[in-house]
């Protein structure tokens, strides 16, 4: 189908299907077209609407949604799991850990492997003893099969033969 541009009266060709659809003969003249139109409903709104400020979405949702212990993902641990990651993400454990290792020189104290993937175990609990974290004492090397089964005992996992 043969078409004339609306912008500069060029003869240009469409597909059928884009018969009705298509007024000028590129994206060059449908932006000079499109930047000459007349200020149209849409723009009337915007420019009744300039200066004008929007409601205060906060407050809507301060009062309809659910937030906080309303909200189904609430944890309420996640204050002591966030305080749990900043503690072992600092320097401070990290000394600590490698205190224990060079102390007990990366050697497990339960089946004597040397090397290899090792963790610094807590003796007595991290959680019930705050005050014992940093404490060298407190703490042994472990390998990760040893930690493990360490760990199931604690918790009542174990299987018993």
């Amino acid at each position: 189908m043969e078409h004339i541009c609306k912008e500069c009266k060029k003869h240009y060709n469409v597909s059928p299907c884009r018969d009705n659809k298509t007024k000028y003969c590129s994206r060059k003249c449908a932006n000079i077209g499109i930047a000459r139109r007349p200020v149209t409903w849409g723009n009337k709104i915007g420019i009744a609407n300039k200066g004008n400020k929007r409601p205060d979405l906060s407050e809507y949702n301060k009062n309809n949604l659910r937030t906080g212990e309303l909200n189904w993902r609430w944890n309420p641990n996640r204050t002591e799991l966030l305080e749990k990651l900043r503690i072992r993400s600092s320097s401070k454990y990290a000394k600590w850990r490698k205190a224990v290792f060079e102390r007990d020189n990366f050697t497990c104290q339960v089946c004597g492997k040397r090397g290899g993937w090792i963790e610094a175990h807590h003796i007595k609990s991290f959680s019930l003893f705050p005050k014992l974290r940093f404490d060298v004492k407190n703490g042994m090397t472990l390998c990760r099969d040893c930690h493990i089964k360490t760990l199931s005992i604690k918790r009542g996992n174990h299987i018993k033969s």
